[in-house]
């Protein structure tokens, strides 16, 4: 009889709590809590920002940003056919005064002035879609798709393709004896014009914006590294990495 009554108080009181929405809600919040897998190391430098940028949305669905349509293809093609010469400002440096271009600039900012917007600085912050402090390893130049991407320096290209469905393009240098690693990427495949092995020029063209990986909106995202792979402590600030190096600004003003 003592059975009987324990089943007869606790089953009710169970029924209730199953019914309550704020005990319903609690166990579905518990359930969709993130996995440990969440925090997996990258396998590329592609997955390593993969969902990090600031502009992500987190609905978007990362294969099928891959793909571009029709209208963005000819984009990319116009900017490509009409990608003009470059050379250094001689309006601005990092030091700002035209002093800095007593000689031929070895490191240049990888996109034109003018052409872009700094969206996303290099740093830590609240990651949008894993609700969790992460360090974002570049620095995101927003720009229309096929906006010209040039080469931050010379060397030789490591990576160029699409990276698990990031295009992206890694150039190795050697800059005073000590060794590079520049990352650009986002583009779509026929926004890379540089392969495996190709020797670039600093200022060279070598891509075209694009729009791949979970981003919600066109951009570069830039990375500077002290080696070839994805910790967070080979990566170094872009920004000051270019003021570091007196990096030229592009123009296609070269009169």
């Amino acid at each position: 009889m003592t059975v009987l009554g324990l089943v007869t108080v606790v089953a009710p009181i169970s029924a209730r709590l199953s019914a309550d929405p704020l005990a319903t809600a609690a166990a579905g919040a518990q359930a969709a809590a993130p996995s440990a897998a969440a925090s997996a190391p990258a396998s590329s430098v592609a997955a390593a920002v993969l969902g990090s940028d600031a502009d992500v949305d987190s609905s978007s669905d990362s294969e099928l940003s891959d793909v571009p349509d029709a209208a963005t293809l000819a984009r990319i093609h116009d900017a490509y056919e009409n990608a003009a010469a470059t050379c250094a400002s001689q309006s601005t440096g990092a030091s700002g005064d035209t002093s800095a271009f007593t000689k031929a600039p070895e490191i240049f900012y990888p996109m034109v002035e003018g052409t872009y917007t700094i969206s996303s600085p290099y740093g830590y912050r609240l990651h949008p879609t894993l609700g969790y402090m992460k360090l974002h390893a570049g620095q995101d130049f927003a720009a229309p798709v096929g906006t010209p991407i040039y080469a931050a320096a010379a060397g030789k290209v490591v990576t160029a393709g699409m990276d698990e469905g990031v295009g992206t393009v890694t150039i190795e240098h050697n800059i005073d004896g000590q060794i590079w690693y520049t990352s650009y990427l986002h583009m779509y495949e026929d926004g890379i014009y540089v392969k495996v092995g190709d020797t670039v020029e600093a200022g060279q063209l070598i891509a075209g914006v694009g729009n791949t990986g979970r981003s919600s909106g066109s951009h570069l995202h830039f990375e500077v590294r002290t080696k070839n792979d994805t910790a967070d402590e080979s990566t170094v600030d872009p920004q000051k990495w270019l003021d570091d190096h007196h990096a030229a600004e592009l123009s296609t003003d070269c009169s």
